[in-house]
């Protein structure tokens, strides 16, 4: 491992295990979604009618089905990129893996996967209409993800360096957590 990691770097090093974890785990998980239960229902339906001071102001912020079409599908795709990912990190592998030199093998990984995926990715979310009011939020985790890009495609050698975690933490407290992530 440590030649490995000599020889191609640890960001690279870490993608190839990430491949092959990937391959050998599946992809799992849940749905990503969660909701938060206030209790609403039961107390409207046992509460006198003049316990609710706003209805407006309180469905509001518990419902929003632009937001939670947009987290669905923009889970849904960043899932499936996931999944290329693997394929196409696995399919490098057979192709390349033992008969390639490090640097290669990192290049191939480069050009031939992670870049082509994660600016799939910027396409898909940009495809998207962002949810009203969350343009900046969604506008922040696309930048994020155009940085992995950059990064990646300027500085792929960078010793230690983690490209992915801004991503990964605008996403996941978006709640889209499937994007921005190896």
């Amino acid at each position: 491992m440590r030649l490995l990691v000599r020889e191609l770097g640890v960001f690279t090093a870490f993608m190839a295990a990430a491949v092959v974890i990937a391959t050998f785990a599946g992809c799992g998980g849940g749905s990503g979604s969660s909701t938060a239960d206030t209790g609403q229902a039961s107390s409207e339906a046992s509460a006198p009618p003049q316990t609710t001071r706003n209805p407006e102001k309180t469905a509001a912020p518990q419902t929003n089905p632009a937001k939670a079409a947009f987290i669905e599908q923009a889970n849904a795709a960043c899932k499936a990129r996931a999944k290329q990912v693997q394929e196409k990190g696995n399919r490098a592998f057979r192709e390349h893996g033992t008969k390639a030199e490090g640097k290669i093998f990192k290049r191939i990984l480069i050009n031939d996967v992670i870049i082509p995926e994660f600016e799939g990715e910027i396409h898909d979310l940009e495809a998207l209409e962002s949810p009203p009011g969350d343009e900046k939020q969604i506008e922040r985790i696309l930048a994020a993800i155009h940085h992995i890009v950059h990064q990646v495609e300027t500085n792929p050698a960078a010793e230690g360096y983690y490209p992915y975690h801004d991503a990964e933490r605008l996403s996941k407290a978006y709640g889209i957590p499937e994007c921005g992530r190896p």
